[in-house]
């Protein structure tokens, strides 16, 4: 038994995320009721799309649609109508999944598609939507229902974004206890086994950072450059998510200054840092140019938003401090796990254990014996931490001008999950060597009891709260 706690660093959190995420991935995917999953008819709708090779959207005129336009495309309008009839369950923990209610959403079958407004779905970019497109094709090809197809997309969802995440951690070099902590969290697995394209986007961001930890100046130049260029893809693919993740290419500048005796590896960084910048603008402008319309709450004007930004700056810093005054817990919780359709909470203690145990991975992670190009281990540690926070803050920022109304004294719309892609960066800066003896195998010990702790509270959560 004691040899589990002397295998290799990615053999060891490989295997462990295996073993506990993958039980769990099955449990979201067959006990979360349908739809209950923040927006998941919205995206399972542009799934579908997908579905139908409609990869991007289609805007069209017309005048009864805020702007006079509509941004979506073919959607099954049995999706909306199964999902309206769960919708009763949404924020209100009396309210259980009833066999009659389950039966009725489950009689929906597929139909002719028609045109639908999906404008909040419709700018997200495919590439996160291909596995739950599939299990469209493949339900509608075995004559499922919506509700039954839905959880087929789950299914391949949630496994695909696990099979990627135990691909991540293997060619992760460091920072493992802290991937492993974000990773198994509550919030992290029902988001991958959900059609959302958040869950995909995770893994896809812990093999981006996985890459990068590669990255080496003994390493051989043309390896360096594909690990260079694969990041940058994934980075990309990453930031057509969500537009303020464009802030985490500055890790590549934060490389460059880490091996910056090396001239050639110094230009290949920011190479990849111009590329992923020019990339993104070029999306941007297509977003904003060709299919962007107002989707933000009613007020909401991102043009003058914006001008009240540029104006008044501390003002909006004074707007975002009291954001995380009044709203502090929802950010936490929605971060660590508050699954369902954000109304499903786990108990105050998970929700400590969890912090202790994130806290004690990064404290950690970057005690390091060994020079890192930085002054100090703490200005190693203090880097990156910048630059997570800096996307954070970018976040509300971007939420505050195109989804809140106008000079809302709080900002609308950020979510806990939207914070898991650029916490996955804080690898990054962590040191390459590894504990050992007594010290590994009590840090070990603590990062199983947590995911074993998670594994075993789950269930009791969530069926208490729909069954």
């Amino acid at each position: 038994m004691i040899q589990v706690f002397k295998a290799p660093d990615r053999l060891f959190y490989c295997a462990s995320y295996a073993l506990f995420a993958l039980p769990l991935i099955l449990f979201y995917t067959f006990y979360i009721p349908a739809f209950q999953v923040p927006d998941e008819s919205s995206h399972f709708a542009r799934a579908y799309q997908v579905a139908q090779g409609e990869f991007f959207p289609t805007k069209q005129a017309d005048p009864g649609a805020p702007a006079g336009f509509i941004v979506g495309g073919t959607t099954d309008p049995g999706i909306y109508d199964a999902a309206g009839i769960l919708t009763y369950m949404q924020f209100n923990a009396a309210m259980k999944l009833t066999p009659e209610k389950a039966a009725e959403a489950e009689a929906f079958q597929w139909t002719v598609g028609k045109m639908r407004d999906t404008r909040s779905v419709a700018v997200n970019a495919p590439t996160y939507y291909v596995i739950p497109a599939l299990g469209v094709v493949v339900g509608q090809a075995l004559d499922m229902s919506i509700v039954g197809t839905l959880t087929l997309s789950r299914l391949l969802s949630g496994l695909f974004a696990v099979g990627l995440t135990c691909v991540a951690i293997w060619n992760l070099r460091r920072g493992f206890g802290v991937f492993f902590v974000l990773l198994m969290m509550p919030m992290t697995l029902a988001q991958m086994a959900s059609s959302s394209q958040d869950g995909i986007c995770f893994a896809v961001a812990a093999l981006c950072v996985a890459l990068l930890s590669r990255i080496d100046p003994e390493l051989p130049r043309g390896q360096r450059r594909v690990l260079l260029g694969l990041s940058a893809l994934l980075l990309i693919t990453v930031i057509s998510a969500r537009t303020p993740y464009a802030a985490l290419s500055l890790f590549y500048l934060y490389l460059a200054y880490t091996f910056r005796a090396r001239t050639d590896v110094v230009v290949e960084c920011c190479v990849a840092f111009v590329a992923t910048w020019c990339v993104t603008i070029l999306w941007a402008l297509y977003v904003a140019l060709y299919v962007s319309v107002p989707f933000g709450l009613e007020g909401a004007d991102w043009g003058e938003q914006a001008v009240f930004v540029l104006q008044s700056p501390f003002e909006w810093l004074g707007i975002l401090a009291e954001s995380w005054r009044q709203r502090w817990d929802l950010y936490v919780k929605s971060f660590v796990g508050l699954v369902g359709h954000l109304d499903t909470p786990f108990p105050n203690s998970y929700y400590a254990l969890t912090g202790v145990t994130l806290c004690v991975a990064y404290v950690t992670s970057y005690w390091s014996g060994k020079d890192t190009g930085f002054a100090s281990v703490c200005t190693q540690a203090l880097v990156p931490l910048v630059i997570v926070l800096g996307t954070i803050v970018g976040i509300f920022l971007v939420l505050y001008i195109s989804w809140s109304p106008l000079r809302n004294p709080v900002i609308e719309g950020p979510q806990g999950r939207y914070f898991i892609p650029a916490a996955l960066f804080l690898a990054l800066g962590a040191s390459g060597n590894t504990l050992g003896g007594r010290q590994q195998v009590l840090y070990r010990g603590l990062m199983l009891a947590f995911a074993a702790g998670t594994l075993l509270i789950t269930p009791l959560v969530v069926l208490q709260r729909y069954y």
